[in-house]
């Protein structure tokens, strides 16, 4: 195991736990069960995607090592149409109107919360996409 595996445990293991900490405070202590349920109600979106994060940063490191080890060229080149550029800039509009839409449809006011949520999806998604499309090739 090299060092980024390590860290990567590390994180793992601390996030672990520390949700098995808190859980086990709010669980043992007498009438905290309600406030232990919206913990881990709350959280279990968070270390969903962080299991899957991490399940899938490990698989690209053995990716990454087998191909160093095989003597290829470990960069990615990709060849992207037009197309592709106008479907992303089309998906970066879409995703935070397909919020608001789910809010719209689940019978609930629209809230400031609905509203920076797709927001601040479409700020992320715009600044990768300028990122990924304003690279150049010397």
């Amino acid at each position: 195991m090299n060092s980024k595996d390590l860290i990567l445990d590390f994180i793992f293991y601390i996030l672990f736990l520390g949700l098995v900490i808190v859980s086990l405070l709010l669980f043992i202590n007498p009438g905290y069960f309600s406030a232990f349920t919206m913990f881990i109600k709350a959280m279990a979106p968070l270390f969903f995607f962080l299991g899957l994060l991490m399940i899938k940063l490990r698989w690209m490191s053995k990716d990454h090592k087998k191909r160093k080890q095989d003597g290829g060229d470990t960069d990615i080149v990709l060849r992207l149409s037009y197309f592709d550029k106008f479907m992303t800039e089309v998906l970066t509009f879409l995703l935070p109107m397909s919020i608001s839409v789910i809010v719209a449809l689940s019978s609930r006011e629209y809230t400031v919360i609905d509203f920076i949520q797709a927001g601040l999806v479409f700020i992320i998604i715009y600044i990768w996409n300028k990122l990924l499309f304003s690279r150049r090739i010397n």
